[in-house]
């Protein structure tokens, strides 16, 4: 959700950044309106109660890529020994409420709204990082449309790695010198220009 939000804080603060990563970001969906509808009126009879109809709607599709005997969580990491702390914290995997799922769709439909957008800074350096096994990304299609968006409201320096053998925790993989190496060699490249 962080890529959410950041990129609503984008839309109207951008004078405010010098650069901005967006990491594991969640690709439009196009039945976010059909989403929010079921959310309102889900909201109108229980809006505290847990949201168990929205929570598989919307995670459904990311299980869908795991392998016979993995957590039903495993979507956020390959590295086992981080599956099994995520499902052994009490304060991780818990089900937001109808409400909590209204607030998402809510988010979604504002960060991908091509309404409201102040670009006072076209020239910001953007970049988005993710798993390419991420199932937040969508497709690799729908990940480089998501940087399109930003290029359509304006922005000129956006650019995107995908990372193999990678899902959403990307900075909780094996490996993750290299993506470390990115965001450095990103910093430092826009502190030049």
């Amino acid at each position: 959700m962080g890529s959410l939000v950041v990129r609503c804080y984008l839309k109207k603060y951008d004078q405010d950044l010098d650069t901005l990563i967006v990491c594991g970001s969640p690709s439009e969906n196009k039945l976010t309106e059909t989403a929010l509808f079921l959310a309102h009126s889900a909201c109108k009879i229980r809006s505290k109660r847990p949201g168990r109809l929205f929570q598989k709607i919307a995670f459904a599709a990311y299980r869908e890529q795991l392998k016979e005997g993995e957590s039903p969580n495993s979507w956020i990491s390959y590295n086992k020994e981080n599956v099994t702390e995520y499902d052994a914290d009490p304060l991780d995997g818990f089900i937001f409420t109808n409400n909590g799922f209204l607030n998402l769709f809510l988010l979604m439909k504002n960060t991908y709204s091509k309404k409201g957008w102040d670009v006072k800074h076209p020239s910001l350096p953007i970049l988005f990082i993710a798993g390419a096994d991420d199932p937040c990304i969508g497709s690799k299609k729908q990940y480089a449309e998501a940087m399109t968006f930003l290029r359509k409201r304006g922005y000129s320096r956006v650019r995107g790695v995908l990372f193999r053998h990678r899902r959403h925790e990307i900075l909780n993989e094996d490996g993750v010198d290299k993506v470390y190496r990115v965001i450095f060699d990103f910093l430092e490249s826009s502190e030049e220009a």
